[in-house]
């Protein structure tokens, strides 16, 4: 006895398939996410903790105008002035200016400045009551820079983020 069910399956199974394809399309389209930074400095922009809001768990840290979060290298644990973790972006500003940028704006927002190397691979590291922030810049293969920005508890030992 037919009851149809061996007929209907397969078609039910190529179309949740055909979903599945086009979610997972969707998806990789969202690696990188665009954060808008408001520009008051005609050189790599700022923003300001008060106009830092659109960046939500962020207002601790300056961002570089026309930033995007490669979501697949961060990693970002809590919320507010007390997350942790690691925050990686692709900006359109070579390692000199953004070098620059993280110099000139990170005691803006609270940091004092620990240690600095600049480089081809320049590290910041900057300490704001019981955080540390190192901040590592290089040279990205498409043009502009990448960076991460790591922030933990200062003393704390944390597990490499992979």
């Amino acid at each position: 006895m037919d009851d149809g069910v061996g007929m209907i399956a397969p078609k039910r199974r190529a179309g949740q398939g055909l979903l599945w394809l086009a979610a997972m399309i969707l998806l990789a389209g969202c690696n990188n996410v665009a954060l808008n930074a408001t520009r008051s400095d005609p050189q790599m922009g700022t923003t300001p903790a008060a106009e830092q809001a659109a960046y939500g768990r962020f207002t601790d840290l300056p961002i570089p105008e026309g930033a995007t979060m490669d979501t697949e290298r961060s990693l970002i644990l809590g919320t507010g002035d007390n997350w942790l973790g690691r925050v990686a972006l692709n900006t359109e500003g070579n390692v000199g200016e953004v070098f620059d940028f993280y110099r000139r704006e990170m005691p803006r927002f609270g940091w004092t400045e620990i240690t600095v190397v600049r480089s081809g691979m320049s590290v910041l590291t900057y300490e704001n009551g019981s955080r540390v922030a190192t901040v590592q810049i290089g040279e990205s293969t498409l043009g502009g820079s990448e960076l991460d920005l790591t922030v933990s508890p200062r003393g704390m030992a944390v597990q490499q983020i992979q």
